[in-house]
């Protein structure tokens, strides 16, 4: 009798409203379910028959649990039987073409490539240790939203009119550089996570990732599409960047009172923040640049409408395949001009990042040689 299980690598998180957040830790999706279908994968344990299921959850039928329960296999909440996985071993080249055997190799290591340059692990779950009413938790988010402009443009003015900055400062040791770049990202995710969860979201967890070779601290935020104030989810997006011009704020205002290491010390930790920001705002990657600019735009998949917007004008506008049937573009003329802009710049963009870095590497290499 067959008795599915629950997928071990799910984090479940139950709002007040009766919603339950799924957020599963391999594919990093998140899904909500209501609170009869979240018992019913509650109940899915590997030991109960599908009649025992549904005389706890007699609200369905026996069809209705086995509905659910597709729909639950079909996004990963379920845990996969040994005889369902594939890889090469399973391909029966007597029952396979050999192009067929060959293209399933390439899309494989295809696949294999995308998760190495996409690679993202959660290192902490930090929602249930975080709790609003706490006064260090309430002081740092009044500091980010009514303190983080106004001291930067304080600390950038003051700057400006003593001529505090100058040129004869020298570059830190990397022993000093690199604990300062992780301390000024960790806050800046932490920002996010209090921003966040003081209005109204949940932190699935917090980790590490890669975007184009870049290394990054990441938070998954869960229910940001469910709070209604558009300008809460965008300092939910700015929170990062607002904390980091604060810091570089404070940095400006004491190079005017301090010099030598000191001064070098504050002038490095202002130069590292404003690169920070400078970083996220590129809204070309997934950055918090990008999600501010889906909120402005209301497009909340702007980059794969982009791209998959571009890939039908390549396939069927210049190649002149046959449009299939099933396929119906009817996009008013803003969204289109939004669709075709972004995906430009961002192929255009990433295709510079990558040949950069080809360049740089090669370089690299050559010079050993």
């Amino acid at each position: 009798m067959y008795s599915p299980c629950i997928n071990q690598n799910l984090e479940l998180i139950p709002k007040g409203d009766g919603r339950v957040y799924v957020f599963n830790k391999i594919t990093k999706k998140t899904y909500s379910l209501g609170y009869n279908e979240y018992k019913v994968l509650s109940l899915l344990d590997g030991l109960k028959t599908i009649e025992e299921i549904q005389n706890q959850c007699n609200i369905y039928s026996i069809s209705d649990i086995k509905n659910l329960i597709n729909e639950f296999s079909k996004i990963g909440l379920l845990k996969v039987s040994e005889t369902k996985q594939y890889n090469d071993n399973n391909i029966n080249t007597n029952q396979v073409e050999n192009k067929k055997v060959l293209r399933y190799k390439v899309v494989s290591i295809m696949k294999k490539i995308i998760k190495i340059l996409t690679f993202k692990k959660g290192i902490i779950y930090p929602d249930k240790n975080l709790h609003n009413d706490k006064i260090i938790f309430r002081m740092f988010y009044f500091s980010i939203i009514y303190f983080s402009l106004p001291l930067f443009f304080i600390g950038l003015l003051i700057s400006i009119a003593t001529a505090s900055i100058n040129t004869s400062f020298t570059a830190p040791p990397i022993y000093l550089f690199i604990p300062f770049f992780l301390i000024s990202i960790s806050l800046h995710e932490l920002s996010h996570v209090v921003v966040a969860k003081k209005n109204g979201a949940n932190i699935a967890e917090v980790g590490l990732r890669l975007i184009i070779f870049i290394p990054c601290i990441y938070s998954s935020i869960l229910g940001i599409s469910y709070i209604e104030n558009k300008m809460k989810r965008i300092l939910i997006s700015a929170a990062g960047i607002l904390l980091n011009l604060q810091i570089a704020g404070i940095g400006l205002i004491f190079t005017v009172f301090t010099n030598g290491a000191t001064y070098n010390f504050f002038i490095w930790l202002t130069i590292l923040n404003l690169m920070l920001v400078m970083l996220n705002l590129i809204f070309l990657l997934k950055f918090d640049g990008y999600y501010i600019l889906s909120e402005l735009l209301n497009e909340k998949r702007l980059h794969k409408n982009s791209l998959s917007y571009i890939m039908y004008i390549i396939k069927y506008k210049i190649f002149r395949k046959s449009l299939p049937t099933n396929i119906n573009v009817k996009l008013p003329v803003k969204k289109k001009t939004i669709y075709l802009v972004y995906g430009i710049l961002n192929i255009a963009f990433i295709l510079f990042v990558v040949i950069l870095a080809i360049i740089n590497i090669t370089g690299l290499i050559l010079s050993k040689v």
